[in-house]
């Protein structure tokens, strides 16, 4: 399973097993997921933030960024002149 992810800062927390006091509260769900990175069942990737594509469902974007992000996610406008 390919995971994309924007933040470097959280990827790194998975890849290296340094453990900092604000992190108390996400030891369980790190020490989870670098178990399945190591076994090769997830693989965590990097995505820069402008084309993270989930955006397009929880962010109030300008129209052309929703319409680029549209368009990679394959979706079409059923209501526009044919």
């Amino acid at each position: 399973m390919k995971l994309y992810n924007d933040s470097k800062s959280a990827i790194s927390i998975v890849h290296k097993p340094i453990q900092h006091d604000q992190m108390k509260q996400v030891r369980i769900d790190r020490n989870f997921i670098k178990h399945e990175i190591d076994f090769r069942v997830v693989n965590l990737s990097y995505v820069s933030t402008k084309n993270q594509e989930t955006y397009i469902l929880t962010k109030a974007l300008p129209k052309p960024r929703f319409e680029f992000l549209v368009g990679k996610l394959g979706m079409i406008n059923i209501y526009s002149p044919a």
